[in-house]
C-alpha cells in the first residue's frame, strides 16, 4: 500500500514543476576510498527521502576516505525492482538493493547471487530484529537479506462515533468487539470499514487477523494449505462481519472504505500508518482516532500483529571482502536505534526493527503514528497480511471470493477451498 502512495507523490511533484533523477540516476560523492552504490526508490520530497539522504550524507562525512556511499535513484518502484532482476538474472547484482520480498518466489535467493549477512550477525546486530523476519530472510541456512520497511496494520478507533453507542473502553477480546457492533447497527452505524474490488485490503487485514488469531502466526507460512480450519473460522468471522459493514461495502474500493470512515459512517478503520496523513487531513477532528492492537479470542491471548510484506535489503555475493564490510557496517549504522528513530520519528517510516520511544519523540511522531511504532515493537507475534504471500492466481480471486462470501454465495468452507486451489496453481 505504502509504495503506491510514493509513486502518487512523485507525479505530483513533477506535475508541480520539480525535476527527478532519471531512473538509475547517480547521487555519487567523491574521494577515494572503498566504494559501493545503493539503489533505492525513496523521493527528493517524501519526508523518508530527506533522512536517507541526510543520513548517507553524513555517514560519509564520518568515514569520510574510508568509505564512500554511493546513490542510484529510481523514481518508479517496479521498474527499479524489474532491473534489479535482470541485472541478478546476467550475474550482475546491484551492490546494495532494496526489494520486494514474496515467500513464494524465491528467484533471488536461489540465485546464488545475493551476500549471505549470517558471519556477520553479531548479538547485538541480531536483537535489532524480530526472529521470524530474520527467518523469512534465510535461505539454505543463509541469511540473504536484511528487514527494511515494514508497515504494520492496525485497528484505528473513532472515539467520538464510540460515544454516540455509549462506549467509552476499546474492545479487547471478540466478542467485545462483535458486542460493540451490535450496538453501532442498532444505531444505524457501521461497525468497520469493508470493501470488495481492487484488493479488498480492509477486508483482508480482518481475514488476516482472524486466521491468525484461529492458525497461530504460522497459518500463512510457505507450503500451508489455505484450506485449513483456520482459514474456515476466519471466513466464517469475516462473513458475520459483513453484516455490520457500511451499505457501500460491496463493490467498494479503498477510497470509499476510507471516506465511511473519515465521515464516521463506521467506528473501525485496519490499515497501516500510511493512511494517518489522510485521517488527519480530511477528517473535522482527527484527535479522536486513536490507534489499537487487535482484539483476542479471550483476555490474556498474546497479542498478534498483521504487517505489510517486509521489503528487505539485500548485497551482491560478488563484492570484495573490504566492499562486504563496508556494506555490513553501514548497514549496522542504518538498522542503529537512533537511526531508526530519525526515520520514525522525521522520515514517517516504519521498519522492521524493535524502538522504544521516549515521552519527547512520541510527541514529535504524533499520538497514531507512535502508536504504530509502539505496536509495531511490542507485539507477541508478528504475521505478513494474508494477499502478500499469495501466488498470483490467489490474489487475483481474492476479491471476488470475498464478495461472494460477503453476499452468502459461498459458504466458509467453499472460500477457504477455492483459495486453496487457486493457491495450487
Amino acid at each position: 500500500m505504502g509504495k503506491r502512495y510514493a509513486l502518487l507523490a512523485a507525479a505530483v511533484f513533477l506535475l508541480a514543476g520539480g525535476t527527478l533523477f532519471a531512473a538509475g540516476s547517480k547521487e555519487a560523492s567523491t574521494g577515494k576510498a572503498t566504494t559501493f552504490t545503493v539503489f533505492f526508490h525513496f523521493t527528493p520530497q517524501e519526508a523518508r527521502g530527506v533522512v536517507f539522504r541526510d543520513f548517507v550524507a553524513k555517514y560519509n562525512a564520518e568515514h569520510a576516505g574510508k568509505v564512500d556511499v554511493r546513490l542510484s535513484y529510481f523514481a518508479d518502484w517496479i521498474p527499479m525492482q524489474q532491473k534489479i532482476r535482470t541485472m541478478v538474472a546476467a550475474g550482475e547484482p546491484p551492490d546494495v538493493f532494496y526489494f520486494n520480498f514474496n515467500p513464494n518466489d524465491l528467484s533471488l535467493f536461489k540465485s546464488g547471487e545475493l551476500l549471505d549477512f549470517s558471519p556477520y550477525m553479531d548479538a547485538a546486530w541480531r536483537a535489532r530484529f524480530y526472529q521470524s523476519d530474520l527467518d523469512s530472510l534465510t535461505y539454505d541456512g543463509k541469511l540473504l537479506a536484511i528487514p527494511g520497511e515494514q508497515g504494520p496494520v492496525v485497528f484505528y478507533y473513532n472515539k467520538a462515533v464510540l460515544a454516540k453507542v455509549g462506549v467509552t473502553s476499546l474492545p479487547v477480546t471478540w466478542d467485545d468487539f462483535f458486542a460493540l457492533a451490535d450496538k453501532l447497527k442498532a444505531a444505524g452505524i457501521g461497525a468497520a470499514s469493508l470493501f470488495t474490488a481492487d484488493d479488498a485490503w480492509h477486508a483482508t487485514n480482518f481475514l488476516s487477523y482472524f486466521a491468525a488469531e484461529a492458525g497461530g502466526p504460522k497459518v500463512f507460512a510457505p507450503g500451508a494449505s489455505m484450506d485449513s480450519p483456520a482459514v474456515v473460522k476466519a471466513a466464517s468471522m469475516l462473513q458475520r462481519l459483513f453484516h455490520y459493514a457500511a451499505a457501500d461495502a460491496i463493490g467498494a474500493k479503498w477510497a470509499v472504505s476510507v471516506q465511511d470512515f473519515v465521515q464516521g459512517r463506521t467506528a473501525v478503520l485496519v490499515d497501516g500508518p500510511w493512511v494517518i496523513g489522510v485521517l488527519d487531513g480530511q477528517m473535522k477532528d482527527a484527535s479522536e482516532v486513536v490507534a489499537a492492537r487487535a482484539p483476542v479470542f479471550a483476555q490474556g491471548d498474546p497479542s498478534t500483529l498483521v504487517t505489510d510484506a517486509v521489503t528487505p535489503w539485500a548485497a551482491s555475493a560478488r563484492l570484495s571482502k573490504p566492499q562486504k564490510q563496508a556494506v555490513v557496517d553501514f548497514m549496522k549504522a542504518f538498522t542503529s536505534e537512533p537511526t531508526m528513530k530519525q526515520f520514525a520519528v522525521k522520515g514517517k517510516d516504519i521498519f522492521a526493527v524493535k524502538l522504544d520511544l521516549t515521552p519527547a519523540e512520541t510527541t514529535e511522531a504524533g499520538a497514531k503514528l507512535a502508536a504504530n511504532i509502539r505496536l509495531a515493537s511490542t507485539a507477541d507475534q508478528k504475521i505478513v497480511q494474508i494477499t502478500r504471500v499469495l501466488k498470483p492466481a490467489a490474489m487475483n480471486q481474492v476479491p471476488s471470493l470475498i464478495e461472494r462470501l460477503a453476499l452468502g454465495q459461498i459458504t466458509p468452507e467453499e472460500f477457504a477451498g477455492s483459495l486453496q486451489r487457486y493457491n495450487q496453481q
